[in-house]
């Protein structure tokens, strides 16, 4: 090219969408050619300026912009989706589930608890000793259940 086009960096800056500095910089490390006076090669520029964006582009594994944007609308439909779910209760916080089962797991043990009472009102012919017995089962079973465990396949949730 016998006259290439000379530009001061404004220019460059506009096309590039970047600030003058960071033009600058692009020449000083030879990212793109300068040429005398503050003064650079459109096409060269250019030029030099698209390999510069292919070299660090999706091919060796940096940032992939369309790739990140997918993956963010993605993730903002999951997280509204469970937002969603657990607005129409077909879900619950894990939580709120330990909580409501501590609670039902309180209130069965003292409906257990009260079982030998009622068994000593209704068959008072009972000897103490018996409802001992009975009052131990309940304890064993009680204790058995504590140590209970759920295994939910496909979770991998820490406690």
């Amino acid at each position: 090219m016998a006259n290439p086009q000379l530009h001061p960096v404004t220019v460059i800056s506009k096309l590039f969408n970047l600030t003058d500095r960071r033009v600058q910089q692009l020449a000083k490390e030879g990212i793109i050619p300068k040429a005398d006076h503050g003064q650079y090669d459109l096409i060269a520029c250019v030029q030099s300026y698209i390999i510069y964006l292919q070299e660090n582009s999706v091919s060796n594994g940096s940032y992939d912009l369309r790739g990140e944007r997918a993956r963010l609308t993605k993730e903002q439909a999951d997280s509204q989706q469970l937002k969603n779910s657990i607005a129409k209760k077909e879900v619950a916080p894990i939580s709120i589930i330990e909580y409501a089962l501590s609670n039902i797991a309180t209130q069965i043990s003292a409906i257990l608890e009260s079982i030998p009472l009622k068994i000593k009102k209704k068959s008072p012919h009972l000897t103490g000793r018996e409802i001992e017995e009975i009052r131990r089962e309940i304890v064993k079973a009680k204790n058995a259940a504590s140590k209970l465990s759920v295994d939910f396949p496909g979770f991998t949730g820490s406690n």
